[in-house]
């Protein structure tokens, strides 16, 4: 079941230099619980009312002069509209997050979906919801999930927020990092740096530009970052040979055991993005690429086991 029945004209965006005092007053009058922040680039960040209690009141800031921008998660993970329930609730999980704002196939915000919505419409199983809330507890007070399109534009956070929001950045890529080398059976955590902004690379910029987008949105910031920019897909040009090809060269490898790393790296995107995310990219795809894949609902056959092979 699709998430369309959640596209709503009750959002309200606003932008970065906006304060906290219209970001309240936006919510009270139409009866919402966060508002998006976005400029010219697209979205920039969320407030929620829970950041306004805990990035302003609780600082005693000035609500009138305190901008959106220093208390605003400063990414957050957007879904199309047509992705499933099964889809949000992972998300949810996967980033800690309650909200996920939907957005349409030109990229623009139609609706923001709650963990609530789900309850309330009874599309998520109660196991799920406690994830998504184990996953809450797991992180700092104040959210920075990965995910949202274009450049950030800030200006003037306190040292302390900056500071924070960008040890969680790197933690959260280290992590996905040390997946990358369990799977590639890697052995230094720089190669599987090379690789993840390298192949994830190259897979974008295979597929088409708006997909890509939204792929990038479930991926670790720092690598989202350092891809975004360059995707203007699809070029028909990659294929399975150019992929191993570059990957041999970057890591030192040989073509055969660039193929093993290349599936190593799905495999930890297979545990980060969800799999309607997955499954749309490996459609867009050609078939040598898709055998870097898993099979829908099936396992990897011998030809597509990893072993520790040179790293």
């Amino acid at each position: 079941m699709s998430l369309e029945r959640f596209v709503s004209g009750r959002i309200v965006v606003l932008r970065p230099d906006a304060t906290v005092m219209q970001a309240a007053r936006a919510m009270e009058e139409n009866g919402i619980g966060a508002v998006l922040v976005g400029d010219r680039s697209g979205l920039v960040g969320v407030v929620t009312d829970r950041d306004i209690a805990l990035g302003a009141f609780a600082d005693r800031a000035d609500p009138a002069a305190t901008r959106l921008e220093s208390i605003m998660s400063d990414s957050v993970v957007c879904l199309p509209c047509d992705a499933s329930a099964q889809e949000a609730v992972e998300a949810m999980a996967a980033h800690g997050v309650r909200r996920l704002p939907l957005v349409d196939r030109e990229e623009r915000p139609v609706g923001i979906l709650s963990l609530d919505d789900l309850l309330a419409c009874s599309m998520v199983p109660v196991d799920a919801v406690a994830d998504v809330l184990r996953a809450q507890l797991g992180k700092p007070t104040r959210k920075k999930p990965p995910g949202v399109i274009g450049p950030r534009v800030r200006s003037g956070p306190s040292p302390r927020r900056s500071s924070r929001r960008a040890a969680h950045a790197e933690a959260t890529y280290a992590r996905f990092l040390h997946v990358v080398m369990d799977h590639a059976s890697l052995s230094r955590i720089e190669m599987a740096d090379r690789l993840a902004r390298l192949g994830i690379g190259l897979l974008c910029q295979r597929i088409r530009r708006d997909l890509a987008r939204h792929f990038l949105s479930q991926v670790p910031l720092l690598l989202r970052e350092a891809i975004i920019d360059g995707i203007d897909g699809p070029d028909r040009r990659i294929d399975l040979v150019v992929m191993q090809q570059e990957v041999s060269e970057t890591l030192d490898v040989s073509p055969a055991r660039a193929k093993e790393v290349l599936v190593g790296l799905v495999e930890a995107l297979e545990e980060t993005v969800s799999p309607g995310q997955i499954e749309s990219v490996r459609e867009q795809l050609p078939p040598d690429l898709r055998q870097l894949f898993r099979p829908a609902g099936g396992r990897w056959s011998s030809q597509h086991q990893t072993g520790p092979g040179p790293s």
